[in-house]
């Protein structure tokens, strides 16, 4: 028994229309992957909304932005000294954008981690991986050392790129 059984059941539940919507059980999978992937993304961004301080956000990425500005024209002209001092103040910038940016994994990680433990467990999930193809999509593309065929986590990756940028742009929060 597992620390994370308890949640096993209440995701079960919750998550169980998801990967129910349509009959061919691949697309059913394909899309109550993708729903988590939502769910996630909308938990990471209103944790990172209430956390980080938008407004010094932007402003820190405004002047990073302008630091690799001059940089570049120094890099340009070739003035190495101006080149390493804008570099050591850039990153005592990029240091506090470091920090904004992982204080939502104080709230945010142990709930990832419990629904990644759960879609791993998840039975009917792993059922179809198992017994059918070992894998849950077909990519139309090949991927370096992952060829064309991913199973849940190669798919949530791809979802999350794409849901978390749009949830991200939707709320208008920097991260």
């Amino acid at each position: 028994m597992s620390l994370f059984d308890p949640f096993y059941g209440i995701f079960d539940t919750l998550f169980y229309p998801f990967f129910n919507l349509v009959p061919d059980p691949r697309v059913s999978y394909m899309v109550g992957v993708f729903f988590v992937s939502i769910i996630i993304a909308l938990i990471t961004t209103v944790a990172t909304a209430k956390v980080v301080d938008q407004g010094e956000m932007k402003v820190n990425k405004a002047t990073l932005k302008d630091f690799q500005e001059k940089i570049t024209v120094a890099r340009e002209k070739g003035d190495e000294k101006k080149m390493k001092k804008l570099t050591n103040e850039m990153m005592g910038v990029q240091s506090e954008v470091m920090k904004g940016s992982f204080k939502p994994l104080m709230y945010t990680m142990l709930p990832i981690i419990i629904v990644f433990r759960w879609l791993g467990h998840y039975w009917e999930l792993q059922t179809f991986i198992t017994d059918g193809s070992n894998y849950l999509i077909s990519l139309p593309f090949s991927l370096p050392k992952y060829g064309t065929e991913l199973g849940w986590l190669g798919w949530y990756i791809i979802c999350s790129f794409m849901t978390s940028t749009a949830i991200r742009k939707i709320f208008k929060v920097q991260m």
